[in-house]
């Protein structure tokens, strides 16, 4: 089956957002690990602010949602069935955590737009019949028959047909 574009376009958005959660959060992660080890200059740790656990522990989780990110990103361009799981998952978990720092008045309304715009994506009909397909073809002894895959692809056809 060929990927439909918007399950690249999902895939291609994922990516990007895991690559900035690995990024940002490495870059954190190292600028804590040195002014912990007092291995900066006096005049320059003194600047920085200092390191609470609480911003550790954010940092490693960020951290491992950019590892999430990546590796369902890669799932789905490859049509895996976990990743649409995983991805959505993943979805759930940033925008609770969003909603959380709204309610305490540090929002990241970037974040909090692009996860709602991903699990958007996720959920359209031609995403979800794509990885529907992906799933019986990687479990053959699923309930559904050959007929019932054809018919489901000739279905999602005609939903971009008409959606163009």
């Amino acid at each position: 089956m060929k990927r439909p574009t918007s399950v690249t376009l999902l895939g291609i958005l994922i990516f990007i957002q895991g690559l900035i959660f690995t990024v940002l959060s490495s870059f954190a992660l190292l600028l804590f690990s040195t002014t912990l080890s007092e291995s900066l200059p006096p005049d320059i740790a003194s600047e920085l602010p200092t390191v609470r656990l609480q911003d550790l522990l954010l940092a490693a989780s960020a951290l491992v949602m950019g590892g999430v990110g990546l590796v369902s990103s890669i799932g789905i361009l490859r049509l895996r069935s976990w990743a649409w799981l995983m991805a959505m998952i993943a979805q759930g978990i940033n925008l609770f955590a969003e909603m959380v720092n709204y309610t305490r008045g540090q929002a990241n309304y970037i974040s909090l737009v692009v996860s709602t715009i991903i699990v958007f994506y996720l959920n359209q009909r031609d995403v979800q019949i794509a990885f529907r397909v992906a799933h019986r073809r990687e479990n053959p002894a699923s309930v559904r028959t050959a007929e019932e895959d054809q018919a489901a692809i000739e279905e999602a056809r005609r939903d971009v047909v008409e959606s163009k």
